[in-house]
């Protein structure tokens, strides 16, 4: 009988744990402001989609709440620093097959009521792979890189501001 209480009991109070998602936030950061991305590149109008894709990760994957700066407990500056493409592999011929396209962010999350950045990341970076088009007849092209780079970048920046890391 001792040796099913034992386990018995174990797993009752392993069923009854469960894990449960807290913002890691300071008190009193409830929404955030979200100018249009600044972008320090020549690649023209990237900054747009990125604006957008951190606003939308914010609202469905954090609790604050998007807000004009007037309003806002706290702001989030976003700069494009770089966005470079390189070809990474050749076929028998030395034609490009595999271009890699990395963008880089700084990034800063700053409490507008203490007037202070609670954290700046200067290196945030994403690296995605893609074939070629026009030596691969491949389907990926820069832009679905881009696109998914951006997707990636939002991701990072919004578990960076909600997680702490």
């Amino acid at each position: 009988m001792r040796r099913i209480v034992g386990p018995l009991l174990a797993l009752v109070l392993i069923a009854g744990c469960r894990y449960t998602f807290s913002p890691n936030l300071p008190p009193g950061i409830e929404s955030v402001a979200v100018p249009t991305v600044a972008n320090a590149t020549f690649e023209y109008g990237i900054e747009q989609e990125l604006t957008a894709a951190i606003i939308e990760e914010l609202l469905v994957n954090s609790p604050l709440t998007v807000a004009p700066e007037a309003r806002a407990d706290s702001l989030l500056l976003v700069t494009i620093t770089g966005y470079t493409t390189r070809a990474v592999a050749y076929d028998v011929e030395e034609s490009v097959k595999k271009r890699e396209l990395t963008v880089e962010l700084e990034v800063v999350f700053r409490n507008l009521a203490a007037k202070r950045d609670l954290w700046r990341d200067t290196s945030l970076s994403e690296r995605v792979t893609y074939y070629d088009v026009e030596t691969t007849g491949g389907s990926g092209t820069e832009t679905e890189a881009y696109t998914e780079s951006v997707n990636l970048l939002a991701q990072r920046v919004v578990d960076r501001i909600v997680e702490g890391w």
